[in-house]
């Protein structure tokens, strides 16, 4: 049997070798991470249910619908954390009207009976598209919004406005001054 030569390779090569493993490698540490994601997600939502069923049973009520007011009891508490916490870093400032720069917090109402469908729901104004924006410009905490025909009415209950923080100190500006 005749043994064939190896073709030397040339440093492009081995650069381009190199190249196609590291992409092979961070594409396997993308997929590791997205599923190391999913798995703190599901853990977190496990913890949470066992916590709604422990307040559940404190209150002495421990059926499926105490379970579950439970749980969207929780997920009130930690979304009003998270503008709390917006607050507290002055990124929000209370405001009286929705603009542009508005973060809302309100929920939503069944169109006909106004029974609460969604007690707590939040977003930023900035993100939504033209058509929504333009219902909900000059908007006041109270007001009543139908968005879309025959779904939910909003009930604002929040307004705020986001607020860039300043520069800090010694920083030069656009012009190259001090501010």
């Amino acid at each position: 049997m005749e043994k064939k030569e190896k073709k030397p390779v040339t440093a492009s090569q081995r650069l381009e070798g190199l190249e196609a493993a590291v992409s092979m490698l961070d594409q396997s540490l993308a997929n590791i991470t997205s599923n190391l994601q999913k798995t703190v997600d599901a853990v977190n939502l496990i913890s949470k249910r066992v916590e709604a069923i422990v307040r559940a049973a404190d209150a002495g009520s421990l059926t499926s619908q105490s379970v579950s007011a439970q749980v969207v009891n929780m997920n009130i508490e930690e979304l009003k954390e998270k503008v709390d916490s917006l607050i507290s870093q002055g990124v929000a400032v209370p405001s009286e009207q929705i603009q542009e720069n508005s973060f809302v917090v309100g929920r939503e109402l069944d169109p006909s009976s106004k029974d609460i469908q969604n007690p707590r729901l939040q977003f930023p104004v900035f993100g939504l598209k033209p058509e929504t924006k333009e219902k909900l410009m000059g908007k006041k905490v109270g007001d009543l919004i139908d968005i879309e025909e025959g779904r939910n009415t909003l009930e604002i209950t929040e307004l705020y406005n986001i607020v860039i923080p300043a520069q800090s100190q010694g920083q030069t500006n656009l012009e190259g001054t001090q501010a």
